[in-house]
């Protein structure tokens, strides 16, 4: 779609913000939400985010010496919206959708998911080679009930305390080893409380 008809699209469903998603590489969709009206000028200058994003982990711990993070000067990148991709999202009223490609230095940055997708599909176009692929979507329902805490467990107050010190761009080795020994309390503590939880369940009535 050129960006006229996307305009166009746009007025006529009354959208008023626009994500500008890119996949990291465990392919959780980051984004930034920006007005609809400032999309002519986002596929101009582009939007930065912090290349770091590529190296955060499940944890969403940022990942050390994994070449996006400090030994790369903590440098940003930059997301281009591809067009193509624009869609109206369902379920997020008055919201559209468009993927983004990231750029490092005006290039395309070498851990984009998508960049790496394409040159994989023209290597085998290369080879008279058609590539077929299928999603397996999953998704969980829950029964949305509110419970009142009341106390902070200390496994939370110690993961609190980790994730502060992970904020930190620059961490000894020796510092790191200890926060190690910090999360394998922490499982130790996990443990003991789900253990002991399962016990009275089993005792009491």
């Amino acid at each position: 779609m050129e960006l006229p008809e996307i305009q166009e699209v746009i007025k006529q469903a009354d959208i008023d913000s626009i994500r500008i998603d890119f996949p990291d590489i465990h392919g959780i969709c980051r984004s930034k939400l920006i007005p609809a009206r400032r999309l002519e000028a986002t596929l101009e200058e582009g939007l930065n985010f912090a290349e770091a994003t590529y190296i955060v982990d499940f944890a969403n711990d940022i990942a050390f010496e994994g070449g996006c993070g400090g030994d790369s000067g903590w440098s940003d990148m930059t997301a281009r919206p591809d067009l193509e991709t624009f869609a109206i999202l369902p379920h997020q009223p008055h919201t559209a959708r468009i993927i983004a490609n990231t750029f490092l230095k005006g290039v395309p940055h070498p851990v984009d998911p998508r960049g790496t997708l394409k040159k994989i599909l023209d290597r085998y176009e290369k080879l008279g080679l058609k590539a077929f692929a299928a999603s397996e979507l999953e998704f969980m329902l829950f029964d949305p009930v509110v419970e009142k805490i009341t106390t902070i467990h200390l496994p939370v107050f110690i993961r609190l305390i980790l994730r502060w010190i992970n904020l930190v761009y620059c961490v000894p080795s020796k510092t790191r080893v200890w926060i190690w020994v910090l999360r394998l309390f922490i499982l130790i503590m996990n443990f003991s409380q789900d253990s002991l939880r399962s016990i009275g369940n089993t005792v009491m009535p």
